[in-house]
Parts: structure tokens; sequence; C-alpha cells
């Protein structure tokens, strides 16, 4: 009877122990097989233990983009509203882009190389051809640009990027613009300065700018090139100069206002005063190698 018993427990062992092995298996070990099938499933679950026994949280995910510049039927139909050219939906999301390579002083005719038709006249004192940071720039003294529209209407991502040069650049110029202004929110669309730059929502919704300053961390330098870009994501607005992270502030999610056509070198009687080239618009927050890859090459398609 003892024999049988014994039997009995010893089939049983070795029925159960491969599963008791497979149960005891590290952790570390399921988890790097399964990744290779699930990896952002896996990293998104696990936490580490540190040495104080606390579990560290998942890094926060980005703010998604709901728009690149956005579904197609909704860019035509917010376009064919305002009276716009029709956005393209490119991989790139390049919503305008001047590079001043065709620019006739005569017609004052500046061309989108976009292909979203974003084409700019001049207004007032006629510019004039100047050497540019690629090929050719542009001299303003007195005059400006007008666009058929508002390339950032509506967006709720973004990233400006433009080179300029000027003796003085601390003079309060106004770079880009696309907004009305009445006093305080009183506001919509945007403007790109060399003191700050500034953003509404429609409505009198407020800024998209969720801190009131704008203390920079890096410098214009006079005389010479200078590469400017603004972005923003929804959760913070960045400005870079020269390639730097200059200043950030948070951001209020809200999208920019519908504004008025754009307008380049001038807003409200603040007009620039120097040489333009590369300007670049983007409905989609470029990343820090993308802004520096501008920097480096600003001539080049990216």
């Amino acid at each position: 009877m003892k024999t049988i018993q014994q039997l009995t427990t010893i089939s049983f062992l070795l029925v159960v122990a491969p599963i008791s092995n497979w149960a005891e298996e590290p952790i570390q070990q399921q988890d790097s097989q399964r990744a290779q099938t699930y990896p952002s499933q896996i990293l998104e679950r696990r936490t580490v233990q540190d040495e104080d026994g606390l579990r560290a949280q998942p890094s926060p995910k980005p703010p998604v983009q709901s728009e690149c510049p956005g579904p197609l039927n909704l860019v035509m139909a917010k376009a064919s509203a305002l009276r716009e050219p029709h956005l393209h939906a490119t991989p790139d999301c390049l919503a305008a882009h001047y590079d001043f390579s065709e620019f006739d002083a005569e017609t004052g005719f500046v061309r989108d190389k976009s292909g979203n038709d974003f084409d700019l006249a001049a207004v007032g004192r006629h510019a004039t051809v100047s050497d540019g940071i690629a090929g050719k720039g542009v001299m303003l003294d007195g005059g400006y640009f007008q666009a058929k529209g508002n390339p950032l209407a509506g967006a709720d991502h973004f990233t400006i990027s433009l080179w300029f040069k000027t003796a003085e650049p601390m003079n309060n110029y106004k770079l880009i613009s696309a907004a009305v202004w009445s006093g305080g929110n009183n506001a919509s669309g945007w403007n790109i300065g060399t003191h700050y730059s500034e953003f509404w929502a429609d409505n009198q919704e407020g800024s998209l700018r969720g801190d009131p300053g704008w203390e920079r961390g890096v410098e214009f330098r006079k005389g010479e090139w200078n590469h400017l870009v603004v972005s923003y994501d929804g959760a913070h607005m960045r400005e870079y100069i020269n390639g730097q992270q200059s200043a950030e502030i948070h951001g209020t999610g809200r999208r920019v206002g519908n504004g008025v056509p754009m307008l380049v070198g001038a807003w409200m009687g603040f007009q620039f005063q120097g040489v333009l080239d590369e300007v670049r618009i983007y409905r989609r927050a470029l990343s820090v190698m993308e802004i520096q890859a501008l920097h480096r090459a600003p001539g080049e398609r990216h």
C-alpha cells in the first residue's frame, strides 16, 4: 500500500514540477520574450521598484496633435469659410514657405513654395533683392508683404521658422503677423517679434501662452543673421535662437484664432527694417533635432 502511495506522489511531482518552474520564471525574462512582439505595451505597463520601495510612474505621453494640417475635409471646409487658400495635407505639414529665390522687385510678388498658394504681394515701398542666408533674401525698409490668408488659422500645433538680419534686433520689430488686437485678450491670431511673440484664440477666449512673461536666455546678434523659431504643442510654447532654446512657457491648449491675412515684415505700424529669408510655417511642432537641422542647413528641404 505504501509503495502505491509513493509512486502516486512521485508521478504528481513530475507533472507539477515543470508548471512550478515556469511560474517562477523571472518577470524580466517573460517581458523580454513578449517585448519582441509587443514592446510598447510592455514598456507602458511595467514600473520599476527603486531602493526606497516606491514605484516609478510611467512617463507622461506628449500631447496628441489633432490636425496636420488636419483631416483634409476639415481643412477644406475651414479654408472655404475663411475664403483662404486650401491647405494640402502634406507629410511634413508645411503650410507656407518663402525662400525669395524668385522675388521680383518690380512686381513685388513672392511665391509660396509649399504649394498652398499663400503668395505674398508687396505693400507700400517695394522691397529690394538682397543676399540671403541661402541664395536670395529680401530687404525691407518701410514696406511689407501681405498674403492671401492666415496659414495658421485654427492650428493646435505649429512651428514658425525664419532668418533675419538687422542692425538693432531689439527695436521691437514685428517680423510676421496675422493678428487683430483691441487690447488685453480682445484679439485673434498671432505675431512673431524681436521682443517676444504673441498668440490668441478666437472670441476673446484668451492667449495660447500660459505664462505672461517671456524671458530669454539667448540674445540676438547685431548686424548678423539670426535664426528665430517658435513652436507650440498645446502644452508648451518654446522659442529657439540660433539653434539654442532661448525660452519656454506653458501653453493653454487653445487653437490659433482666425486673425487676419498674414503680413510679413510688419504688424500694426511696427515695421521691420532689415533682411528676411527662409520663412517656413508648419502646422505641427517640430522636434529639437528638426529645428537644429533648419539652423544648420537653412536652404535645404526639410
